[in-house]
């Protein structure tokens, strides 16, 4: 069922859905509602009609499925557990990643959409609609090869990590620290491409993570939480760290990670929420 067709499949579903609602609206942004879910923490009228079209359609393209958005676990936030249970194919979806790009008409913005049947990821769709085309696992062999490590490897810090990494001044003239980070969409099809070599996150919700990290593995690269063990389906909110290689990964755990950790503490709460710490 889950074979290459039916990745493309899915892939013209996000790319004509993001056609139909999400390019279109980019012009009219003044006339566009917008409501603030938390602290820098934006979603407009076009994050929920894309969520419930692509709601409709995915669940039409696999029977029996359900469908787990960010807009929807925002309104009950037990939802994420619930679902991350069921032994029905779940559908992850961020329907607008990048919202504030998309606010302010700057920087990448997109879709991603990955598919769970138990208990793994077997589908990831991301569509940087600033760039385009929609990437999904089933096209992860015909990417050109990756280009040879750079002598400097050069990546992302997510932006409250960096915030706090700069504040204690630490040494970091063995990896490169690109002064804007990118959004999710944008993120992982750069590392995917080998544009960077890493991203170091904080926040890890599903709906921003699940297709890119499966696409990872697929290209051999390394995910895992701050703690150094892998990636797992129902860590939030763990940290996480993401390069091309194992080596690259355990590099910047000791020389980012364990280092701001040593200095403030693990910064999320027991209840995922962020806990930020000014230095």
């Amino acid at each position: 069922m889950i074979d290459t067709a039916f990745h493309e499949h899915i892939a013209k579903i996000v790319y004509d859905t993001a056609q139909d609602i999400l390019i279109p609206a980019g012009p009219n942004i003044a006339q566009i509602k917008i409501e603030e879910k938390g602290p820098n923490d934006f979603v407009t009228e076009i994050d929920k009609v894309m969520e419930a079209a692509l709601t409709e359609k995915l669940v039409e393209a696999l029977p029996g499925s359900i469908v787990l958005g960010e807009e929807a676990a925002a309104l009950e936030p037990g939802l994420i557990a619930n679902l991350l249970q069921t032994d029905k194919p779940l559908w992850i979806v961020d329907p607008l990643d990048g919202t504030a790009c998309f606010i302010n008409q700057n920087g990448g913005y997109g879709v991603i959409v990955s598919l769970l049947m138990n208990g793994k990821i077997v589908g990831g769709w991301i569509y940087d609609v600033i760039t385009g085309p929609v990437y999904h696992m089933g096209m992860m062999d015909r990417l050109p090869a990756l280009p040879p490590q750079r002598d400097v490897p050069r990546g992302y810090l997510g932006g409250r990590i960096k915030k706090t990494f700069f504040g204690l001044n630490l040494p970091f003239d063995h990896v490169e620290i690109l002064p804007m980070s990118s959004m999710s969409c944008t993120a992982y099809r750069e590392l995917l491409l080998g544009e960077i070599d890493f991203i170091v996150y904080g926040m890890t919700q599903p709906w921003d993570h699940f297709a890119g990290i499966r696409m990872m593995e697929e290209r051999g690269m390394t995910a895992l939480q701050w703690s150094g063990v892998p990636y797992t389906l129902t860590a939030r909110n763990n940290g996480l760290v993401l390069a091309r290689d194992a080596a690259l990964a355990q590099t910047l755990l000791d020389t980012i990670v364990k280092p701001v950790t040593s200095q403030i503490g693990f910064p999320y709460a027991e209840d995922d929420s962020f806990r930020y710490v000014a230095i």
